[in-house]
């Protein structure tokens, strides 16, 4: 603002620098005497900005005194981002855009349309302050000044509303306008929130409702009610799938290098819903998983969910959660969800469905794929130890043998699922004695055992460490899935023999069961789901549940893998079938019946697989008892590559 004039006391306005009159109010004549100014000020902080010259530096501004000053042209300055030419006095305005394109670029990486209107909200705050101070920056002492600062009260007004209209300006100019959602809500058909926000959306009513004070098992049990699933018109989804995947395999020469592995029947999609899009990813997997231990594991029935034998919704799930962390199950995962999930739209991982089912007594373990340096040991020695084993040998750094002390075991190494941290080469594990510590599970070349206080065990070996690209972490990951539902490990999976997965795909060899049954019954143990093989078809249904694939933001479920052997080296490669909680269930429906679009909706090849870190979740046959479910309360990755 502009002190008065002394020609405005004698009754004319006139300016200061080049004495024109004629004005008709004092906002003119400001408007006026700030035009002298603005254009050379401006240039010379943007050449300093730029560097011509030193703070020290005398800096010498001439004015042109003249009428015609206001219409002279100004500097140009190059824009130190992206090099564009603009007027100097424009760079600040620029830089500001600049500022606001980061920042939604920011804000849409960070999810804000997942994190709802608060952050948006925030957002806004931040551009009305950075506006404030620009606006301050130019007006100097006069921007925003009340009484005291010699301006009148409408002055000030004035200035707020030049303020807010530059503001405006600015963000239509440059495309930063606040876009509104694009529709309406799905509920109420009102603009401006989504339908889980919706106060007239009947599941966020009843959901707010059936939270809990005490989320006892007993007051769970009866207040929990069954969740919706996706209903197919026809065998069921894996069977549907098993056909698709065998109408579309290559035929002849080109069919003999490929091959499908899938999980076992009775698995269902749950598809998100209004009342969880965005946030309940986690839990509708988890009733994708249970639902289908419900189906292939019998002991698993009497222990979800109170006995119900289906998978309750999400405020159920929520509510058993707490239940699990009251029970002193994963207490790092409850102090950071700060012990609550009921009535929330907190987002939960695998480490919460590791502890929920958990609690339950099911042996559900966790493995780390892309896990830190300092977690992977030795794994930098691999190759050496197996060039100084003489052959092509699966090598397992920093791992010894337990019964004869050959570190690193090279060959097939067995892990005993009933002693914590102990393993078996392959000779050992044929031993007679080997029975008391098992069952054991064959587990992968490259996995870093963990343990019990959560660190990697170097053990035997030493040498450098080294991380792993997204693309070795994808390998590694697609790998150990295609070994799951292929692994003829009979603590795993009921099958014809053991093995390293190939019998019966393609070749329909030993695909009853039978020595499998008989040696189950012979041991006096209740006979598993038999594993269904289509004869001489290269698509094999597994026994094996269904596996939780978690990374950094999503988590979806794994029900199957394709492998092909590519080229004169039979390199293979694998694609993920796999059930994401976006995908509407009409459209899954429609897909599998027709053998049509599917393959977009289910396959996700190593190309998609970019995150440098994964999780999968998988429940291991049997119930914990007493001592192991004390063991299992801390979730801790049990193999990390």
């Amino acid at each position: 603002m502009v002190a008065p004039l002394a020609g405005e006391a004698q009754g004319g306005l006139a300016c200061c620098v080049c004495s024109r009159t004629g004005f008709g109010s004092a906002l003119d004549l400001e408007a006026h005497v700030n035009a002298h100014f603005d254009d050379s000020t401006a240039a010379a902080a943007a050449a300093a900005a730029a560097g011509g010259f030193d703070d020290d530096d005398e800096v010498q501004i001439v004015e042109d005194t003249g009428p015609e000053a206001s219409s002279a042209p100004t500097a140009s300055v190059p824009c130190p981002q992206c090099g564009t030419q603009l007027a100097a006095h424009d760079l600040d305005s620029h830089l500001l855009a600049h500022q606001l394109e980061q920042e939604e670029l920011q804000q849409l990486e960070a999810g804000v349309g997942e994190r709802g209107a608060a952050a948006a909200a925030a957002q806004e705050e931040q551009d009305a302050a950075a506006a404030a101070a620009l606006a301050a920056a130019e007006w100097g002492d006069d921007a925003g000044a009340g009484a005291g600062g010699g301006s009148s009260e409408d002055d000030a007004v004035h200035a707020a509303a030049l303020e807010d209209a530059y503001f405006q300006e600015l963000r239509a100019k440059y495309g930063f306008e606040a876009a509104p959602r694009q529709g309406a809500c799905r509920v109420c058909q009102q603009q401006e929130h989504w339908a889980r926000e919706c106060p007239q959306n009947p599941d966020v009513v009843t959901a707010a409702a059936r939270v809990l004070a005490a989320p006892t098992p007993a007051a769970i049990a009866a207040s929990q009610q069954q969740a919706r699933g996706t209903r197919l018109a026809g065998p069921g989804l894996v069977q549907m799938l098993a056909g698709c995947l065998e109408a579309a395999a290559p035929h002849g020469a080109a069919g003999a290098g490929y091959a499908a592995a899938l999980c076992a029947p009775g698995v269902q999609h749950f598809p998100s819903t209004l009342f969880c899009s965005g946030w309940g990813c986690g839990y509708n997997n988890i009733q994708t998983l249970t639902t289908h231990l419900l189906a292939v594991r019998p002991e698993a029935g009497q222990a979800l969910f109170g006995g119900a034998g289906w998978a309750p919704d999400i405020p159920a799930l929520q509510a058993w959660l707490e239940a699990a962390w009251q029970a002193g199950y994963d207490p790092e995962g409850a102090e950071q969800l700060e012990r609550r999930v009921q009535g929330t739209q907190k987002w939960i991982g695998t480490t919460e469905a590791a502890a929920l089912l958990r609690h339950f007594g099911l042996r559900a373990q966790v493995v780390d794929f892309g896990a830190p340096n300092v977690l992977r040991g030795a794994a930098g020695t691999a190759a050496a130890a197996a060039a100084a084993g003489g052959g092509t040998q699966p090598v397992h750094p920093g791992v010894e043998c337990d019964a004869c002390g050959q570190c690193p075991i090279r060959g097939d190494r067995f892990k005993s699922e009933s002693r914590p941290e102990y393993d078996f080469c392959a000779v050992c594990h044929t031993a007679p004695a080997a029975a008391a510590v098992g069952p054991f599970r064959r587990m992968m070349p490259g996995a870093v055992m963990t343990a019990s206080g959560g660190g990697g065990d170097q053990g035997c070996s030493s040498g450098q460490q080294g991380g792993a690209s997204a693309e070795s972490v994808a390998r590694q990951l697609l790998q150990w899935v295609w070994r799951y539902f292929t692994s003829e490990d009979t603590a795993e999976q009921p099958s014809s023999s053991a093995g390293d997965g190939g019998a019966g795909i393609g070749d329909g060899g030993g695909c009853d069961g039978t020595a499998a049954a008989a040696a189950t019954a012979a041991a006096g143990a209740p006979p598993a789901p038999k594993r269904l093989c289509l004869r001489q078809s290269p698509v094999r249904v597994s026994g094996k549940p269904a596996l939780y694939f978690q990374h950094e933001g999503h988590s979806r479920t794994i029900i199957g893998i394709e492998r092909r052997l590519l080229g004169p080296e039979r390199q293979p490669q694998y694609t993920l079938l796999v059930l994401d909680p976006g995908m509407p269930g009409a459209a899954l429906a429609a897909a599998l019946a027709q053998r049509s679009g599917w393959q977009r909706l289910l396959k996700r090849g190593p190309h998609t697989l970019r995150h440098g870190q994964y999780q999968l979740l998988y429940v291991a046959p049997g119930l914990a008892g007493p001592d192991e479910r004390q063991r299992l309360k801390r979730v801790v990755a049990v193999e990390r590559y």
